[in-house]
């Protein structure tokens, strides 16, 4: 596969994948992209052929992925209605709302999205906080340091400082808030990857149930896992042979049973694993 894909070369997504590349090489084709963000090779291509608007949430996923929060400004301007962008930008002129509220809101949904255009009010504290205003501005906190690979930030009180990248436990700045989204839930299930067929006599919602008890147990006996450069965690079962990947505010990404089982594991830990996780 190119490289380079000409039609792709203006457009923001393929120039963010691309510049991503520069430290990470999987990057550099839109299968590692995939593989990397859990979205399918195929909607990578339409997006960044201009082909297929992306969802909110993958926006998120890319944005986070390639280390470009430009991308939500880019996806806000070319894919927002000028009303709705109009009420909002004059929302936070006036005081109404504050940067994480607004971003908020452009990443809201369309029953949010329209309590702003009814005569120019602001949805209630309650309604913002349900869209997990800082999950959703964690996207925004990364920096390059020295070349290497992105040091993910947190912010408090004003002060920058950096998670802990080696630890693996799902508590704290690692602790999932959501499991699958409904539509990634059910793509996996039933739709393009079909993983159903692995799980025989299970239900799509006793697996959406076992991947997220998956993903936050604690690494020890048959349970191994491991923490990548974009703060997903993985955790993988050798008594049965489980293989989760999520990010702790964007939700689980994917459950299935590798062909080459632990094999497969151990590959991928070295591939972008932490040393010392």
């Amino acid at each position: 596969m190119s490289q380079n894909p000409t039609k792709a070369a203006d457009n923001a997504f393929c120039i963010a994948r691309k510049n991503a590349a520069a430290w990470s090489e999987a990057l550099n084709s839109r299968e590692g992209a995939s593989e990397l963000l859990c979205i399918d090779r195929t909607r990578i291509a339409r997006i960044e052929l201009g082909s297929l608007i992306p969802y909110p949430e993958e926006v998120l996923l890319m944005a986070d992925g390639y280390n470009a929060p430009e991308l939500l400004n880019h996806y806000f301007q070319e894919y927002t209605d000028e009303d709705y962008k109009k009420a909002a930008v004059l929302s936070l002129l006036d005081g109404q709302l504050t940067a994480a509220e607004y971003i908020s809101c452009i990443f809201g949904n369309r029953q949010t999205r329209l309590m702003i255009l009814q005569k120019g009010e602001i949805p209630s504290k309650k309604v913002l906080q349900s869209i997990r205003i800082f999950d959703i501005i964690q996207s925004f906190l990364y920096v390059h340091t020295d070349g290497k690979e992105p040091q993910r930030w947190i912010t408090a009180n004003g002060a920058r400082f950096p998670i802990d990248e080696d630890g693996i436990s799902a508590t704290g700045p690692n602790k999932f808030t959501q499991g699958f989204s409904q539509r990634n839930l059910e793509a996996h299930w039933d739709g393009t990857h079909g993983h159903s067929r692995q799980y025989p006599g299970m239900t799509m919602q006793e697996y959406a149930k076992r991947a997220l008890e998956l993903i936050q147990k604690p690494v020890r006996g048959n349970v191994l896992g491991y923490k990548n450069a974009q703060g997903q965690i993985v955790r993988y079962d050798r008594e049965t042979n489980d293989f989760v990947k999520g990010h702790p505010s964007l939700g689980i990404a994917t459950m299935f049973k590798p062909a080459a089982g632990e094999a497969y594991f151990l590959r991928k830990k070295e591939q972008e694993g932490f040393d010392g996780t």
